[in-house]
């Protein structure tokens, strides 16, 4: 592979890429997407809340993938 051929390829998937992520943050703040992006919310609220308040909401099984997403 030519050296020009790999930054030209880099150089359109970094563009598409951040015509993604754009499109994504422009998108994701619209108010009617907030039931899209509600799973999002409550992993936040989930993230501050002690772990049996977790465990007494969602059972242990969800206290364990939190404590696993953590580390």
């Amino acid at each position: 592979m030519d050296f020009t051929s790999f930054l030209t390829s880099l150089g359109t998937s970094f563009l598409i890429f951040v015509v993604l992520m754009l499109l994504f943050a422009w998108l994701s703040n619209k108010p009617g997407n907030h039931v899209i992006y509600y799973p999002n919310r409550i992993l936040k609220e989930a993230i501050s809340s002690s772990e049996d308040d977790i465990i007494s909401v969602s059972g242990v099984d969800t206290a364990v993938y939190f404590v696993f997403l953590a580390t």
